[in-house]
């Protein structure tokens, strides 16, 4: 399991997830952690999102990648 340092936490904010923690009755770090993990869960990208996510790492890699239409179309032929 990994651990989450977040820097610079403004006090209002803390302040309201300790009040948040208080009202559920749990510790500020279980609450934090409940809080993150439903947010995660509610967040489900569609396909094309996520294409563009991969497309962005391909360019971000700098490898170049052919357009394998033609080949296809070549294939086919045979």
């Amino acid at each position: 399991m990994a651990d989450l340092l977040i820097p610079n936490l403004d006090s209002i904010t803390l302040e309201r997830l300790n009040a948040m923690a208080l009202i559920h009755g749990r510790p500020l770090e279980i609450e934090a952690k409940a809080i993150l993990q439903e947010a995660a869960n509610e967040v489900k990208p569609d396909a094309w999102t996520v294409m563009d996510g991969i497309r962005q790492l391909f360019v971000e890699s700098g490898r170049q990648f052919s357009d394998s239409a033609e080949m296809l179309r070549e294939d086919r032929e045979r």
